[in-house]
């Protein structure tokens, strides 16, 4: 039996029909996405199942979010409301923290005011020096509000002898978009001091904020495209668990961290045009770093390895540690460059959170201890500004 052997000219026929299906492939998925970011602010809107009871569909922008206006809740309430959605994890933590923190299961520990933000009743006056922090769910705080660093830091501010009005207006799952979709917003509040802490949750984006550039387009649709059926088979809680409980694979040195010196998160400029629309507004920008659970420089216990959850894409918690690191070091050259405030988290948080796996109750979310040292240490930081200010209120 004779065995017909390929040809050059058949193998090269085929290698050339293979490249022009893959460039067609890559660039179907190059439209797709160039016109799903076009048409985001008018055609996609958040899936209401994702959202926690206190949170709402953004009326100006469908495809955001924010806190319900006038809610409050029991712990007990938010714990079955948790329960409800199948936030398993959060609802254990709840439990936990609420024995720890000796909180009866019928004592109010949120409210969101009318004005849709966490916190008590804004100050209609404006009488004292209002101080508004931008964020995620790391301003946000626990669920237990009086541990919140923007609270914390109202509270500090008052024992130093200064009376400001803390505007808590982190919410849960923010990224630098998600505030710049409601920039109009803030800067309606004409805070004297604005504080930014926010990013985990951008860099944790897959793929972008490991670098688009390391990936076609094509791969990041099929990733995408996977991740949504393994959902639909397996259900958003267990595909949640099962990100959290993944090894952890530790090597500094991989060649995917390396791959990462000087890697430029791709929302920098929103968070630039961030400071840009709030200083037009009138507001003294304070940056603040991100400190987290892994640091370049510190091996991970196995305590931080067991509650610490990675990126979808990877599972080297130094990546994590490298991404943060370049962008807390591009926080710094935009504070120096624009002559901004910055209050680093990240290099205060070394000495100030030792051991690091007892104040993380995961990769980036610090216990309510942690969140009350940041509002002490924010306060003195902040105390300078809020000594004066330039829309001559009371003085403080």
């Amino acid at each position: 039996m004779t065995i017909l052997r390929p040809t050059r000219v058949q193998i090269a026929f085929a290698a050339i029909v293979l490249a022009a299906m893959a460039f067609v492939v890559e660039g179907g998925a190059r439209v797709f996405f160039a016109v799903k970011e076009q048409l985001r602010n008018k055609l996609v809107s958040v899936d209401p199942s994702v959202l926690d009871d206190y949170e709402v569909s953004d009326v100006a922008h469908s495809w955001n979010w924010r806190p319900r206006a006038g809610y409050s809740a029991t712990i007990d309430q938010i714990i079955q409301a948790k329960k409800h959605s199948g936030k398993v994890l959060g609802e254990k933590l709840l439990k936990q923290r609420a024995v720890e923190l000796k909180i009866e299961p019928n004592a109010v520990v949120m409210r969101i005011n009318d004005d849709g933000f966490k916190g008590p009743d804004i100050d209609k006056t404006h009488s004292r020096v209002r101080i508004l922090t931008l964020g995620d769910s790391c301003t946000f705080g626990t669920l237990f509000d009086d541990y919140s660093y923007p609270r914390a830091l109202e509270r500090e501010l008052g024992r130093l002898g200064k009376s400001v009005e803390v505007v808590n207006a982190g919410v849960e799952g923010y990224g630098p978009a998600n505030v710049l979709g409601r920039i109009e917003e803030f800067k309606a509040l004409r805070p004297e001091i604005t504080t930014i802490y926010i990013g985990w949750n951008a860099l944790y984006a897959e793929p972008e904020s490991y670098g688009a550039e390391y990936y076609l387009k094509s791969v990041r649709l099929f990733r995408k495209a996977y991740g949504k059926v393994r959902e639909k088979i397996f259900g958003r809680t267990e595909m949640a668990l099962e990100a959290y409980s993944k090894p952890k694979h530790i090597q500094r040195d991989a060649p995917e961290v390396s791959a990462l010196d000087g890697f430029t998160p791709p929302f920098m400029t929103d968070l630039e045009t961030i400071v840009e629309e709030m200083r037009v507004a009138g507001s003294e920008v304070v940056l603040l770093t991100l400190p987290g659970l892994f640091v370049m420089d510190e091996e991970p216990s196995s305590q931080a390895l067991k509650v610490g959850h990675l990126p979808t894409f990877t599972d080297n918690p130094y990546v994590l540690a490298k991404i943060s690191e370049e962008y807390n070091k591009r926080l710094r050259r935009i504070a120096k460059s624009q002559d901004l405030l910055l209050v680093d988290l990240e290099e205060w948080s070394r000495e100030s959170l030792k051991p690091r796996d007892e104040f993380f109750f995961d990769s980036v979310h610090l216990y309510e201890e942690g969140q009350t040292r940041i509002g002490q240490y924010l306060a003195q930081q902040l105390l300078p500004l809020a000594k004066t200010n330039s829309k001559g209120l009371a003085a403080m």
